[in-house]
């Protein structure tokens, strides 16, 4: 056990996860807001709402964690 009886995997994960938040760019966000919204939205709908090309957009989804 370690901090407030949290296990010292928990937070090693916990620490991963607020890693993969920081690197994620502005760019990134808006793309999950825009997934959020409508899971549905495609590769192209997403570029053009963010005034990305559409392999800006295919890579940006392809590398978030």
């Amino acid at each position: 056990m370690c901090v407030a009886g949290l296990s010292s995997s928990f937070l090693k994960y916990y620490a991963w996860v607020c890693e993969m938040v920081v690197n994620l760019s502005e760019a990134d966000y808006e793309i999950l807001r825009i997934l959020q919204e409508n899971t549905r939205a495609s590769i192209s709908d997403i570029s053009r709402e963010l005034g990305l090309s559409r392999v800006t957009v295919r890579q940006r989804i392809q590398n978030i964690p």
